[in-house]
């Protein structure tokens, strides 16, 4: 890489909990980067998403990138969550050289660059639906937990699908409830409002256990890279029957999307995360309960762009580390996406700077996009 496209500075990310780079308040760039995502802005997104990353936020991204994908285009693009954490696989294997004093180097990394500039663009241009925008759970009353409501309600006639998943002490009610939702992700029809009810009825059982000070047992588990604190929770055994159920239907494409989801769900998880990271729970039900083609590729027709903004992703490195796009964020404030309309794609195109044909050349012959990373070129 040229010197004149290296960031030049040695701050650490604690250098940069309240501002950005160029002096931003880092909650409202975080905002800013997830309504360019939804709202299909690529020319914004890439500014954005590069002024994270010279902010050494990359985790911040990684998750915006996959909850947006998730939240927003989920079966839509059925392939989308397998190609994301293909690309994430390579970013950790490039960011093993990068440890202590060394970190803030890894922004001077093409692949990592390009990896980042891929991976948002992708989500950017990816078609948009609401299928999860309108609330999924269900309000669960009282007489809901009465034990003939739930015998009414049950249609599962053993514990044979979970007998191996569950610990002898471990609440029955929850027992009960998911291994409902194991009978109901076998059946061939839809049953996603059924799984959606059970799943409704195990979060306020949760509160209601907790809000009367009963032990709501589940043990710990071990799950790589999860503290054993954090493993107590309903989610992970539920996450045990999704895998099991994908391995089972012995579809390689359903399992490499259910495994994906299941390491989105896992990334810098937190207590506090588990209301927020649900957006995957459904995102798997729906990979397994609604009609879709696989062979959709909705990106076909907009590769041209997203190689364009990779190919240019140098120049915006530059116009923020020289701090000269900082005109572009005072002129375009943050606006509600709800009241903003959604342009047209192919204005983006208008957006990208313009690369001229000497300068692509010339970046190929300095071996700028090298044969190791191919990969985001195919």
């Amino acid at each position: 890489m040229e010197n004149n496209y290296k960031v030049h500075d040695m701050k650490m990310p604690k250098d940069f909990s309240k501002k950005t780079f160029s002096e931003f308040n880092k909650n409202e760039i975080i905002k800013l980067f997830k309504n360019n995502l939804i709202l299909s802005k690529l020319h914004d997104t890439c500014y954005t998403v590069i002024e994270l990353h010279v902010s050494l936020q990359n985790d911040i991204i990684f998750e915006t990138i996959f909850q947006i994908a998730s939240l927003y285009t989920n079966i839509d693009y059925p392939k989308l969550p397998n190609v994301l954490y293909e690309l994430y696989s390579k970013y950790q294997k490039c960011m093993k050289q990068y440890t202590g004093k060394n970190l803030p180097e890894n922004r001077n990394n093409q692949e990592i660059r390009n990896i980042i500039s891929y991976m948002s663009s992708m989500v950017c241009l990816a078609p948009k639906n609401n299928n999860f925008q309108l609330g999924l759970l269900s309000k669960i009353n009282d007489f809901e937990f009465d034990i003939n409501m739930i015998k009414k309600q049950i249609k599962s006639t053993d514990l044979e699908l979970t007998k191996d998943i569950f610990f002898e002490n471990e609440s029955k009610e929850l027992v009960i409830a998911l291994n409902e939702i194991a009978y109901l992700l076998k059946t061939t029809n839809d049953t996603t409002k059924e799984i959606l009810y059970w799943i409704s009825w195990i979060v306020e059982l949760e509160k209601k256990r907790k809000k009367e000070k009963i032990e709501f047992v589940i043990n710990v588990r071990k799950i790589n890279n999860i503290s054993e604190k954090l493993t107590q929770f309903w989610e992970w055994i539920l996450w045990n029957i999704f895998l099991k159920e994908a391995h089972y239907r012995n579809k390689p494409e359903l399992f490499q999307q259910i495994f994906s989801l299941y390491n989105f769900y896992k990334f810098n998880f937190k207590k506090s995360s588990r209301t927020k990271y649900l957006v995957y729970i459904y995102h798997s039900i729906y990979l397994f309960k609604k009609e879709f083609d696989w062979s959709l590729l909705p990106l076909n027709d907009k590769y041209h762009l997203i190689l364009q903004s990779n190919i240019s992703n140098n120049e915006y490195y530059k116009m923020t580390f020289e701090k000269t796009g900082k005109k572009y964020y005072i002129e375009n404030p943050i606006t509600d996406i709800n009241t903003e309309k959604k342009k047209d794609i192919s204005e983006n195109k208008k957006n990208i700077p313009k690369v001229s044909k000497k300068k692509v050349m010339k970046n190929e012959k300095n071996n700028e996009i090298d044969q190791r990373m191919a990969y985001l070129y195919q």
